[in-house]
């Protein structure tokens, strides 16, 4: 009876040691393991990446002002007939003595790439104005603001339901969004925005806007 009990207590003693033993490397692996840091940018916030744009000088149709406008491409014969890439140039509308503009992509739907630049001269244009200006549609459209900032805003504008209101998720997969942004260049106000014309998907607005706001 002694043995059997002096063998059950080195049994134990034995297994207690072993799970000791055991826990060890796993402290030691959670200490060792990075601490992630979370950004504290805002979510759906619009960055600029400058590879996606190039400069666009507005002189030659009458707008003091740079714009930026899609890097993208084509394939076209050199003049030895060996193929190269061009850059595609964006189509202009603007009638002579106008101070207003729109601006498409060759290549892109409308509903991607169109915009509009209003030069307001020295008549001030504020974020709030647009605001009060959405206030009195209010009985016919749903407005929902997902981005504002300095002199900028982007939103979702949705035709009202008789038997509920949008919710922002739905809002956001809808091709109902839209941007407005205002420069100051050379004493002139700008203002730009997406067609008002057409609506235009989520991503479509994000594009154009980041592009008004690098406007120099």
């Amino acid at each position: 009876m002694k043995n059997l009990l002096y063998l059950l207590t080195i049994t134990a003693l034995f297994f207690i040691s072993s799970c000791g033993d055991e826990t060890k490397p796993v402290e030691t692996e959670k200490i060792e393991q990075p601490i992630v840091e979370h950004s504290i940018a805002t979510e759906g916030e619009t960055q600029f990446d400058p590879k996606k744009y190039r400069e666009f000088d507005m002189a030659p149709f009458e707008l003091n002002a740079v714009i930026m406008i899609p890097k993208t491409y084509h394939k076209e014969d050199d003049e030895d007939g060996t193929p190269v890439d061009r850059f595609d140039q964006p189509e202009i509308v603007h009638n002579e003595g106008e101070a207003k503009w729109e601006i498409r992509m060759p290549g892109h739907k409308d509903r991607y790439w169109h915009m509009e630049i209003d030069d307001w001269g020295e008549k001030t244009q504020t974020i709030e104005m647009i605001k009060k200006e959405h206030e009195g549609q209010k009985n016919i459209f749903d407005f929902i603001y997902f981005e504002e900032g300095d002199g900028y805003i982007r939103y979702s504008k949705v035709l009202k339901s008789d038997n509920t209101t949008i919710s922002e998720a739905d809002a956001k997969s809808m091709p109902n969004h839209h941007f407005y942004c205002i420069k100051n260049i050379g004493g002139s106000s700008l203002v730009f925005q997406s067609y008002r014309m057409d609506d235009f998907r989520e991503l479509s607005v994000k594009e154009m806007l980041v592009a008004a706001r690098e406007t120099k």
